[in-house]
């Protein structure tokens, strides 16, 4: 039996299907199972962009569309294996081995859960550099300065995820991060020494990111019950990290207006 399934769900995303089963594909050890959770409109669609990946076994089911945690909530009840990966349509894997060398760390002491780190792309395509963390040192500031490991570089146990009972669809950008954050109150994770995917921004936690700040705080709140010394710092790395995503984002606005106007002077 596979130790681990990487599941896929999508919703009128063939492009983004694409990219992600194409890293599928290319991995060089097949030791995993594919699952895909389709909410397309057009119910053909995934179907057939399946069979052009003919020697990549899948389960797939199609489900009424219901949010991309309703979503992942549906695959999860499906998942048969002990390690459960979420790469959604659009995200790809780093390299052709990250599969292997991810069932190769796991398997020794079989982890709560493990997280690798993921290479950032702008909506431009270009490369956003993440400055080095600790894992310890941020969870001591109960991760509020914005360093986190992100969804598609997290393997967790799959019992542990429905112990969760999933993701909490109350949060409508922030589940899977209230999730990671439970397992860090459960087990502490394996660190994985190698990037397990890549992450191109324009999600919902990129378009809608002043509502991701609010649910991320807000899970930080709720879970870890933050008192004294450690509620203040949160309550300041939380403010300092809005202030500074509130620059990043009007300076962007900034230069897309530059950009717009310098290209309709270019045309006129």
């Amino acid at each position: 039996m596979s130790l681990l399934t990487v599941v896929t769900v999508v919703k009128d995303d063939e492009s983004g299907l694409r990219h992600t089963l194409a890293s599928l594909h290319s991995q060089a050890s097949r030791e995993f199972t594919v699952l895909v959770l389709d909410g397309s409109s057009d119910r053909c669609a995934v179907p057939e962009i399946l069979a052009s990946f003919g020697d990549l076994t899948f389960t797939y089911r199609w489900a009424a569309p219901s949010g991309v945690y309703g979503a992942m909530n549906e695959a999860l009840n499906d998942v048969a294996t002990p390690y459960t990966y979420f790469l959604n349509a659009g995200d790809e894997l780093a390299s052709t081995d990250v599969l292997a060398r991810a069932n190769e760390a796991l398997l020794p002491t079989m982890p709560t859960w493990a997280f690798g780190r993921v290479l950032f792309f702008s909506e431009t395509g270009a490369p956003l550099t993440e400055s080095p963390w600790s894992y310890q040192s941020e969870r001591r500031r109960l991760f509020a300065r914005g360093y986190f490991p992100a969804h598609q570089g997290v393997i967790v146990a799959t019992d542990e995820l429905r112990r969760q009972g999933g993701f909490d669809r109350t949060y409508l950008v922030a589940a899977d991060y209230a999730s990671i954050l439970t397992c860090s109150t459960i087990a502490e994770p394996l660190e994985l020494g190698f990037t397990l995917a890549v992450f191109r921004q324009g999600g919902l936690s990129t378009t809608q990111w002043r509502r991701s700040l609010k649910e991320f705080h807000r899970a930080r709140r709720t879970i870890f019950r933050p008192a004294g010394k450690s509620a203040l710092l949160e309550q300041f790395d939380t403010w300092r990290v809005q202030l500074k995503t509130h620059a990043f984002h009007a300076v962007s606005g900034l230069r897309g207006s530059r950009s717009r106007r310098n290209s309709a002077s270019a045309r006129g």
